[in-house]
């Protein structure tokens, strides 16, 4: 647990690493900067001496370069015994830029525990798609991009039945986001179709009855009845 401010603490019930207390020490201080910048302690997740940085490119090589790039003055500067007022005036503006492009908008939100989350999901014959938000204020309506998620459908499966489609989404959608949603009692799941909204009370037709076995997945990923909502497709 991080207490905040200036004078913050990191404190465990047990030490993180080993018996020192070095590790809790330096996260504390990683979390103590990050807090100094508004907006970022939600694009960056600090464990012990490491921070780590979300990104919507999905070329992981250049995501990496493009990190070093503005980390370098920095990591030149660690080699020096002493940082003259010179050397720290010169880290002004590669810290400016390092704050821009974390601040960028291919920075996705990394969600505090127990954040609200929305899971939208929206289908169609060709396949599914959804993206999962966060809750960043006490504005229920300021919502942040977490993460996205597609599927395409195989021959068969894109001519089935639209509403097979929406339950599908649903589906597929919680188990690709299980990670964030599982022990989540503030998710809300958004779709257009008004038959999921009403899935968890479908009457069981038969075994194969597809409906109920999406039910069923959803049921045993953890998903309430109250948690699936409608919205319309206009706002998706």
């Amino acid at each position: 647990m991080y207490d905040r401010g200036p004078r913050g603490k990191l404190r465990n019930r047990r030490m993180v690493q080993g018996n020192s207390e070095s590790p809790a020490i330096v996260q504390a201080f990683i979390l103590h900067v990050l807090e100094g910048v508004s907006g970022l302690q939600s694009r960056l997740l600090a464990y012990i001496d490491n921070i780590y940085i979300k990104s919507t490119d999905d070329d992981m090589d250049a995501h990496i370069a493009d990190s070093q790039a503005l980390l370098a003055p920095f990591y030149k500067a660690t080699g020096k015994v002493h940082l003259s007022k010179n050397d720290i005036e010169a880290l002004r503006e590669p810290w400016e830029a390092l704050k821009r492009a974390l601040l960028d908008v291919k920075t996705l939100f990394i969600p505090p525990p127990g954040a609200p989350l929305v899971l939208r999901t929206d289908a169609a014959g060709a396949g599914v798609g959804a993206v999962l938000l966060a809750q960043r204020t006490e504005d229920p309506n300021d919502l942040a991009p977490v993460s996205y998620f597609s599927h395409a459908f195989g021959g068969k499966q894109g001519h089935k039945h639209s509403t097979w489609h929406e339950a599908c989404a649903v589906y597929e959608a919680v188990k690709y986001f299980y990670p964030y949603l599982d022990g989540c009692i503030n998710l809300c799941i958004e779709t257009d179709c008004g038959i999921v909204v009403s899935l968890f009370s479908h009457k069981t037709t038969s075994d194969t009855d597809p409906l109920a076995q999406f039910k069923l997945g959803l049921t045993e990923l953890g998903v309430k009845k109250h948690m699936i909502v409608h919205r319309h497709g206009v706002d998706q």
